[in-house]
């Protein structure tokens, strides 16, 4: 009940962890700030952008894909369908990653030509925890990215072996 080989197994597990530490930490992304001088107090979270929100979701997924994989039994036929399951995760972690890095730097520099200043001065455990679930969030990204090219490399190996 695992994956082909021990090397795929390990993978797969350091996927689940990477992105479920990421989907933790994003969901723990938030921060009161008050403002003495006019006594308001707003707070930041990482539901305020859809990007983030989608971040999240993707990590769930990932996640959740990357246990249950490693329970199908060694004969099934479900393992044909992995490299195509694993490329469009991929593809979905790559553009969740990126929109969020978007988000997070504009969150942290500001615009200056549409007169918009970051926050992460004002929120620094917020933007600490944002940055933080994008690069363990990365680092799932790229165990899938070895993950496809080791699926390749075991679906084309026969082909080119006879």
């Amino acid at each position: 009940m695992a994956a082909k080989n021990p090397c795929t197994f390990g993978l797969r597990i350091t996927g689940c962890v990477a992105t479920l530490s990421a989907a933790l930490a994003l969901a723990t992304a938030r921060q009161s700030v008050h403002f003495s001088n006019v006594n308001v107090s707003i707070q930041v979270g990482y539901s305020d952008l859809m990007c983030y929100m989608c971040l999240l979701v993707v990590n769930v997924i990932v996640c959740v894909y990357s246990f249950a994989i490693n329970l199908l039994p060694k004969k099934s036929l479900l393992w044909r369908s992995v490299v195509v399951i694993d490329a469009m995760l991929m593809v979905l972690l790559a553009s969740s990653n990126s929109a969020a890095l978007s988000a997070i730097c504009l969150e942290r520099n500001g615009n200056f030509h549409a007169g918009w200043r970051g926050i992460c001065g004002l929120a620094p455990q917020y933007c600490n925890h944002i940055i933080g679930a994008i690069a363990v969030s990365f680092l799932g990204f790229v165990t899938y990215m070895i993950l496809l090219l080791l699926d390749i490399n075991n679906l084309l190996n026969p082909l080119l072996v006879q």
